[in-house]
């Protein structure tokens, strides 16, 4: 899966770093960066993918959770460090 990302804008923006944490009951599973993972294409979305290493025991205890109330309640942070470009091309 990927997080789509849209540019209303008519130049490519290349993004520095992309930072995550995934959250369950305010309980950090998974965190991480990515450097320099592309660019958001001019006026078009574009899918960055995120890959998440999970661990086991967690995965053990969403089992429990679903058990007891049959929902997994989880929150996805994702943060972008984008470099903007100001002039354009220079020169023309």
């Amino acid at each position: 899966n990927a997080v789509d990302i849209t540019n209303p804008y008519s130049h490519d923006l290349p993004i520095g770093v992309i930072a995550f944490r995934l959250l369950s009951a305010d309980r950090e599973i998974a965190s991480g960066t990515i450097l320099d993972p592309g660019s958001v294409k001019a006026n078009d979305t574009t899918g960055m993918i995120i890959p998440v290493t999970v661990p086991y025991d967690f995965l053990l205890n969403i089992m429990k959770d679903v058990g007891r109330d049959w929902d997994i309640d989880y929150t996805w942070e994702i943060g972008l460090t984008m470099h903007i470009p100001i002039m354009g091309n220079y020169p023309p």
